[in-house]
């Protein structure tokens, strides 16, 4: 993608909604209409954009409704961020109705979020280029925006599978539910007599740490697989340099 020097995706993107999507009414609403998708691909970038457009323009109105077909997709792309109610229209299908039962059930059961921040002794190789801080700010940056404000517990690899489902008892409040979408230790945690969920993962192929350091040290686009809070962390840190610096040691 072609970029204007000076200029990031959101401000090129602005003034064309501004001009082309939105009816101002004359008293009571506006009215912005984006359209549809027409090309496959990743629209990370111009989500990401959207969604900070929509934070902005926001703030000038009472009220903001989001009609999106994608559902609750339009959330997990994080377009919509701050949301306060949800109408969900379902059609009469098992599928649909197993959604709405799945989503209650998960809101009832999770009253206090505990992030673990795993291997915590480790910084500045390759599988994990930065601190336990740091990973804990990528975090925050992510989650205050939208009202949620966990716990964190950082916790070193334990020397043996044995100790380390006792490591996370120790090191973390009382908890009833984990969840994991890594097999070892969701066998682990359910051996000591807790309940484990899998999470539902967006694009995991795609949407991954060693991915998104693999393109970084090759030079190639990388930028559209991670939230733009981080993005923007990583600047402050030299985060980029760093992830290719180690790279180049290690060769």
């Amino acid at each position: 993608m072609a970029t204007m020097s000076g200029m990031t995706p959101t401000e090129k993107i602005e003034p064309f909604l501004w001009q082309e999507s939105l009816y101002e009414g004359m008293s009571f609403y506006d009215f912005i209409g984006i359209g549809t998708k027409w090309i496959e691909g990743c629209y990370c970038l111009p989500d990401r954009s959207l969604g900070q457009i929509m934070e902005m323009w926001g703030t000038n109105y009472e009220y903001v409704i989001v009609d999106s077909p994608a559902g609750v997709e339009h959330l997990n792309r994080r377009i919509t961020k701050k949301v306060k109610d949800v109408f969900n229209i379902l059609d009469p299908s098992k599928k649909s109705f197993d959604n709405a039962v799945r989503s209650y059930k998960i809101m009832k059961e999770v009253d206090e979020l505990v992030i673990i921040i795993g291997s915590s002794q480790y910084s500045h190789n390759l599988d994990n280029p930065f601190t336990a801080g740091e990973r804990i700010e990528m975090w925050l940056r992510i989650l205050q925006p939208l009202g949620i404000n966990p716990i964190f517990v950082t916790i070193p690899d334990a020397p043996s599978n044995d100790v380390w489902v006792e490591w996370v008892q120790n090191m973390c409040p009382k908890f009833d539910l984990a969840i994991t979408g890594d097999p070892l230790s969701a066998k682990l945690i359910e051996s000591a007599g807790y309940k484990v969920k899998s999470p539902e993962f967006y694009n995991k192929e795609s949407f991954n740490g060693t991915k998104v350091r693999d393109r970084i040290i090759s030079d190639q686009e990388w930028k559209e697989l991670v939230p733009i809070e981080v993005l923007n962390y990583l600047d402050e840190i030299n985060g980029i340099d760093r992830v290719r610096k180690i790279a180049v040691e290690r060769r």
